[in-house]
């Protein structure tokens, strides 16, 4: 994509991250129907990314929500072109501004601050920036402040009106008394996204004890918990009676499909998360994704 047309692209996702007809300050707040596929960390995957668009089939489902997180920094060695997933999400955003809902993680947090985070003894700030830098040339400097404007206007939560709430990750248990709904529900103010800001605090939270979700669940008035951010071997994992952890990402890569006007209890949500290539499969075997729901043969129907 020539450089104008990638600028024009992410001035119109920008402005779609804030004019989001369900954002109130930093928060997205789901309609009481409808659906919401709820997907883990990418990491800069494109195989994963154009799997989560072909399941979501929006086009197919004009009631479907689809909420995507942390597709910045490919985590394998190598090149890094996880900057190009940032822009395909960006894409599928100023086409979908208030269905498509991308929520910020500590990754894309991360390229804000100009904190490095090492893999392997390799810092992954330094992969992206180097690849940027091979594509665009003198252009770069460009496109990363683009790139740092769209981070900087993505939401840091989603909530349903039945109870569930849905981020990157949840505070630590020595931060949450620093958390309220209120501070969702604002925009964030630049101090917000210094280091070791709320921002910070929320996007690296890696508490998931039981005592640390039952605190959360009290402060902030929801009863569950789903959130990405920490890698699960097998997809998604269940560390207390609260949280349901996903990880989008390879060959376990799941998801998370519910009905905006149901209930859920923990046991429904564990029983709910899918594995995104088992769903690709069972479509592709003649399961077609459908207006208000989606077929026995693909995704698991919310009902």
């Amino acid at each position: 994509m020539e450089l104008d047309r990638l600028l024009k692209l992410f001035d119109r996702a920008v402005a779609a991250n804030w004019l989001d007809s369900h954002r109130s300050g930093s928060l997205i707040e789901l309609p009481s129907e409808g659906e919401v596929l709820i997907t883990g960390d990418i990491h800069g995957s494109t195989k994963d990314s154009a799997a989560i668009v072909k399941l979501a089939a929006l086009d197919e489902n004009p009631h479907r929500h689809l909420i995507i997180q942390e597709v910045t920094h490919q985590l394998e060695m190598g090149e890094d072109l996880s900057f190009r997933v940032l822009e395909k999400t960006a894409s599928l955003k100023a086409k979908y501004p208030h269905r498509v809902h991308i929520l910020l993680g500590n990754h894309e947090l991360a390229e804000i601050q100009g904190r490095e985070i090492f893999k392997g003894g390799i810092c992954l700030n330094l992969l992206f920036d180097n690849a940027m830098e091979r594509t665009y040339g003198k252009g770069k400097d460009s496109v990363r402040k683009m790139y740092v404007e769209f981070i900087k206007t993505m939401p840091l939560a989603a909530v349903t009106q039945k109870g569930v709430f849905i981020a990157h990750s949840t505070p630590n248990a020595q931060d949450l008394d620093m958390y309220s709904m209120n501070f969702f529900r604002r925009a964030p103010s630049p101090q917000d996204f210094e280091k070791n800001g709320l921002i910070e605090k929320l996007v690296w939270g890696r508490d998931y004890s039981q005592d640390t979700a039952d605190l959360a669940s009290r402060i902030l008035g929801f009863d569950l918990f789903v959130v990405g951010h920490a890698p699960c071997a097998r997809g998604f994992e269940t560390p207390n009676s609260r949280h349901l952890i996903l990880d989008c990402k390879d060959r376990h890569a799941a998801f998370l499909l519910l009905d905006l006007g149901k209930s859920y209890t923990h046991e429904d949500l564990k029983a709910r998360a899918a594995f995104l290539y088992e769903a690709i499969e069972r479509m592709s075997g003649g399961g077609v994704a459908e207006a208000g729901g989606v077929s026995r043969e693909g995704v698991p129907d919310p009902a």
